[in-house]
């Protein structure tokens, strides 16, 4: 059996953190929510007054009548242009953020942008439960101390079922949020005995972006309505206990900071069953699941903790711990990879349910090494889409098949004292590579039916969600709508391009009358062409152009004015008050206020459309760069939901 490197017994562990160094002290700025509708809607509200004001702006830089541009209104522009793109990308962040949960405050967006950084002192510590040696007796009992009063969070006139708490682990000293969502009718006086199922959220998320990802509530009413799944208990708990844990989430205990391994495995179960008295007792009833980085943590703490879970529900996880301290060096990455966990690590009987789509990169390994690592006191069902990426779309639409399998289990549920698997450091051999897979895959054959030829790769490189083509063209045109938006054009509007677009050749029907206009008259009338005009004639085409005069338009002299209002003045008390003329000066105003709102009205449709191509590009490099969805369809879908 081989050691774990760098890992301390966890009374020295204890000893060397407090429940002080647990808690993340924010202050000032980084308490501000990001997700309240007050921030949501006024960065929203600034950035539409900005791209008006940048408008305006361009417009008033290159009027008509300046003929020289100063490098500094250049310059500011340039600045306008950069800031409104910036916070129409922030609203739009912040608007899918507020539905999908990912951070909560400005504290949590700073430590993200951190990033994970090095572990102060040298590499990181863990602190790892101890291996059984032989089956635990029973659970301990739950504390009164470990009750927490769960308020219930209100959804208008439909019934959410959820209810959350602040609670404070007495065990970890950990200090956040733990969410509990009930089956309609729950009472903890109604002589039943609910199994429970803890989800843990991905990096970076939080509990109620998960249930919105899952639409949680809906799915496990609905299993439970259709007698899929006997009624349950679904706890989410906040993993995010410090500004570590934020930025880079760990499963483990890490010396020095939350101890979040403990938070999961002791003080969440203590909560749960001194706050809902009816809940299973033991590991038989008990599940814990998550989606991405929750999903390897789900997975790993149900290894280590076997005598307190008995059923994983994974989706989109990973087989190599790819954040936390488990990921700051070769030694610990390789002794927490999962499938060399299952191996080497007693444990008792586990039944897993895993969800890994074949176009989700990052899950390659879990499909590939996780079926063979399973021992046989061990069941595993490996679902395998052959599309879904890495994306809540996915998730959702799994979720209720994951809830069917868990009810089946619970049917026949797994021993509270069920024995432990014998560890082995024994590479698994071929043979072996479907032992322990209850359910098989799903689909048959990666990428089966797709097209690998030239013509493939070409179009996937030019359409496709993660093709280089699409990102680079993307960014070309927001480059192209944003120096558009600042450069002059001729005309003061669209016109003016598209003047300039006929005269690039004579194709165009525009190019063609501008050239029949300008043939020479035909040889039968030289004069007029050549005999040139007198300056009679002159004036007299210049009169007859000029069109008529009428009575109502030609200026009237001030007294005259003043002596016909003062005798029509009488005549208009008595009778029907009088029709108000038009004022020329006002029709004079309003007829160039529109002729100066029309070349700013264009500017604005160019600056907005550059704020969308480059919202676009950001997202599409960052879908690249995480691998989250690999077909359009599902990212507007996970769009939808998000913007909804």
């Amino acid at each position: 059996m081989p050691d774990l490197p760098l890992v301390v017994s966890a009374p020295l562990a204890a000893s060397l953190n407090g429940p002080a160094a647990t808690r993340l002290e924010r202050v000032g700025i980084s308490e501000i929510s990001v997700v309240a509708p007050s921030f949501v809607q006024g960065i929203g509200i600034v950035a539409v007054i900005v791209m008006l004001a940048t408008a305006v702006l361009l417009w008033a830089r290159i009027r008509p009548g300046r003929r020289r541009f100063p490098r500094a209104s250049l310059l500011g522009a340039l600045l306008a242009v950069v800031l409104t793109q910036v916070l129409v990308v922030g609203a739009v962040s912040a608007r899918a953020n507020a539905h999908l949960g990912f951070v909560r405050t400005i504290g949590d967006v700073l430590a993200q942008v951190r990033g994970s950084g090095s572990f102060a002192g040298g590499p990181a510590v863990l602190s790892l439960p101890e291996e059984p040696t032989s089956i635990p007796t029973s659970q301990p009992s739950p504390m009164p101390a470990d009750a927490a009063a769960f308020t219930p969070i209100k959804g208008g006139s439909d019934y959410t079922g959820f209810s959350k708490a602040t609670v404070t682990g007495r065990r970890s000293g950990v200090t956040q949020e733990v969410w509990a969502w009930t089956p309609r009718g729950y009472s903890p006086n109604d002589g039943r005995t609910y199994p429970v199922l803890m989800m843990l959220h991905g990096d970076p998320g939080s509990p109620d972006g998960v249930t919105t990802a899952l639409k949680a509530a809906s799915a496990m009413q609905a299993a439970i309505d259709s007698g899929k799944m006997p009624p349950a208990i679904l706890v989410m708990p906040n993993l995010s206990a410090d500004s570590r844990q934020t930025a880079m989430p760990d499963c483990a205990d890490v010396v020095g900071h939350a101890q979040v391994g403990t938070w999961v495995q002791d003080d969440i179960p203590a909560v749960v069953r001194a706050s809902f008295p009816n809940v299973s007792p033991d590991r038989s009833g008990w599940a814990i699941g998550g989606v991405s980085s929750g999903a390897f943590c789900a997975t790993w703490t149900a290894i280590m903790r076997s005598d307190a879970f008995g059923y994983v529900v994974a989706m989109s996880g990973f087989d190599v711990p790819f954040t936390g301290a488990m990921s700051t060096n070769r030694e610990l990455k390789s002794a927490n990879t999962l499938s060399t966990l299952l191996r080497t690590r007693a444990h008792q009987r586990l039944r897993m349910w895993q969800m890994a789509a074949k176009d989700d990169t990052g899950t390659a390994d879990l499909r590939r090494d996780l079926p063979s690592a399973v021992p046989s006191t061990d069941t595993l069902e490996m679902v395998t889409p052959q599309t879904g990426g890495h994306s809540a779309t996915l998730w959702r639409q799994t979720f209720p098949t994951a809830l069917s399998w868990w009810g089946e289990q619970l049917k026949s549920p797994v021993a509270a004292d069920a024995p432990l698997s014998e560890p082995t450091a024994e590479e698994p051999s071929s043979a072996r590579q479907t032992h322990g897979l209850s359910g098989g895959e799903s689909a048959t054959g990666a990428g089966d039916g797709a097209d690998t030829g030239a013509w493939g790769s070409f179009r996937e490189v030019f359409t496709g969600i993660r093709g280089i083509g699409v990102i680079i063209l993307m960014c070309i045109v927001a480059l192209a709508l944003s120096v558009a938006a600042i450069a002059p054009w001729r005309g003061g509007g669209f016109p003016g391009p598209l003047r300039r677009l006929r005269g690039m050749g004579g194709l165009l029907p525009g190019r063609a009358r501008s050239a029949e206009a300008d043939e020479p008259a035909e040889a039968d009338e030289p004069a007029s062409v050549d005999e040139p005009a007198s300056v009679d004639e002159l004036a007299e085409t210049e009169s007859a152009d000029k069109p008529a005069e009428t009575a109502a338009e030609r200026p009237e002299p001030r007294g005259a004015r003043e002596s016909r209002d003062s005798l029509e003045a009488p005549e208009d008390a008595e009778g029907s008050a009088p029709v108000a003329s038009p004022d020329p000066g006002r029709l004079k105003k309003a007829r160039a206020l529109l002729r100066g709102a029309r070349p700013v009205g264009a500017r604005l449709v160019v600056l907005a459309l550059a704020c969308v191509a480059g919202t676009l590009a950001i997202a599409l490099v960052s879908n690249r760069i995480g691998g989250f969805f690999p077909t359009w369809s599902i990212a507007i879908q996970d769009l939808a939901l998000a913007l909804a």
